[in-house]
């Protein structure tokens, strides 16, 4: 298994609403959700603005031919999860990824090198 120590990701970041707070010391966790379905890295964004509830973010996207994108600012927590009991993970201490696919099965091998 090869290890990313730094990766290359376009900062698409000015189109989402969320803006966070900071983040209090370094991540805990890495949350990967999939879409649910298919769409761009701008459209995942775009629906994360349009909760009815108030805008949502993840800090990362990654498309289908594994290209990441930053989609929130480094530093600040996002909106991807309910607060875990397991070692007390919470939008406050992890990375948030959306992997644009309709399910687990429909991840290409591009995502999961990206990932």
């Amino acid at each position: 298994m090869k290890l990313a120590t730094d990766f290359s990701a376009e900062d698409i970041s000015k189109l989402s609403r969320y803006r966070g707070s900071p983040m209090q010391g370094a991540p805990q966790g890495l949350i990967i959700h999939h879409t649910g379905g298919r769409g761009t890295p701008q459209g995942v964004v775009s629906t994360l603005n349009q909760r009815p509830t108030g805008p949502l973010g993840v800090h990362y996207v990654i498309d289908r031919e594994g290209q990441v994108y930053q989609t929130l600012k480094t530093g600040v927590t996002g909106a991807h999860m309910l607060p875990s009991e397991i070692n007390d993970l919470s939008n406050e201490n992890t990375v948030g990824v959306e992997v644009i696919a309709h399910h687990d099965k429909d991840i290409t091998p591009q995502q999961i090198e990206a990932a």
